[in-house]
């Protein structure tokens, strides 16, 4: 790997780093449902831009390592599904890009394949959490609520929908990014009109968020449990059959505390002890990813201010291409 496409490397780890850390921040600040798609877009781009101007063999897979390293410090609040979406796109993006030819087609494969593993992400933890039941639960739901056909399998049209939104993106973000090449062979005259003056200056470091221990929590699971094991030894008392749905409820509410306050933690221990005894392994890499790391929170911050004269996709769109030719051609991110 030639200085250049050090620099270049290191550059597009630090924007994958900040892309994650920035955009999971908003979205859990306003409570968005589209995380996996959002972020996973995001990821997309960066290894698609590494696997283009980064081809060898381990570059992608050691990049992701280094950004899980990275979100397990700055959001120690993401869930354990978060670090396997990371790995899993990563993974996919080292065997897609493992060869040159057919770039285009490779950049649609890694999109859909990241995209759609997040949709059914959401899809199985749910099922998981709260088994067949939720999905009757919601069918009931709505049929009660529309006055319509009990019978209609509702849930399963909210699945299809979902999976479509998160396909439909995946067509857009492959079409992007399979755009990269001819974006980053603009005549130094296009380049020109998309550079961005960035001031130097102070830069406020990432806060890292602080970690709330839900104590409360812990007493509301005690409590729902010996509800919920008290009308299993007495079967006719709350939960009785006039009340099976608040029955549900109550188990619902106990899966997903279980799994929040229980195994939750305990895998995310596990899988930040393996990263934290790599820590020592991509030392380098996390040093020069650290230096990068302010100066990339500005230039995603520039770029999404420049790109306001647009709106929607058309935004989107020129957000990138801003970021992206700045990531590149910018000597010091």
């Amino acid at each position: 790997m030639s200085p250049q496409q050090k620099q270049i490397y290191f550059k597009l780890i630090a924007l994958w780093v900040i892309c994650e850390a920035m955009l999971g921040g908003i979205i859990h600040g306003f409570k968005l449902p589209i995380s996996g798609l959002v972020i996973g877009s995001s990821a997309v781009v960066c290894i698609s831009l590494i696997g283009y101007l980064v081809p060898h063999r381990g570059a992608i897979l050691k990049a992701t390592i280094v950004v899980a390293i990275f979100k397990m410090l700055l959001s120690p609040q993401s869930p354990f599904p978060a670090y396997i979406a990371v790995l899993f796109q990563g993974i996919c993006g080292e065997l897609i890009f493992s060869g040159r030819k057919n770039f285009k087609a490779r950049c649609y494969l890694l999109a859909f394949l990241a995209l759609i593993e997040s949709a059914f992400q959401r899809v199985i933890v749910l099922t998981i959490l709260f088994g067949v039941d939720f999905w009757k639960a919601v069918n009931e739901f709505i049929s009660g609520l529309t006055q319509t056909d009990p019978s209609t399998n509702y849930s399963l049209y909210f699945v299809i929908t979902y999976v479509a939104l998160h396909l439909i993106a995946a067509f857009f973000i492959g079409r992007f990014t399979s755009s990269i090449p001819k974006l980053l062979s603009f005549s130094k005259e296009e380049l020109q009109s998309y550079m961005l003056p960035l001031n130097s200056g102070e830069i406020s470091e990432i806060n890292k968020p602080k970690k709330k221990y839900p104590n409360f929590l812990v007493f509301i699971w005690i409590g729902l449990l010996a509800i919920y094991v008290y009308t299993l030894i007495y079967p006719q008392g709350v939960f009785a059959s006039g009340h099976a749905s608040l029955k549900f409820i109550f188990r619902s509410a106990i899966i997903l505390l279980t799994w929040y306050l229980i195994f939750a933690p305990i895998l995310l221990r596990l899988l930040r002890s393996w990263l934290e005894k790599r820590k020592g392994t991509y030392k380098k890499e996390i040093e020069e990813v650290i230096l990068l790391l302010p100066s990339a929170k500005i230039l995603i911050r520039e770029s999404w201010t420049k790109s306001g004269v647009k709106s929607g996709y058309s935004r989107l769109k020129l957000f990138w291409k801003y970021l992206i030719i700045n990531t590149v051609f910018t000597p010091i991110l």
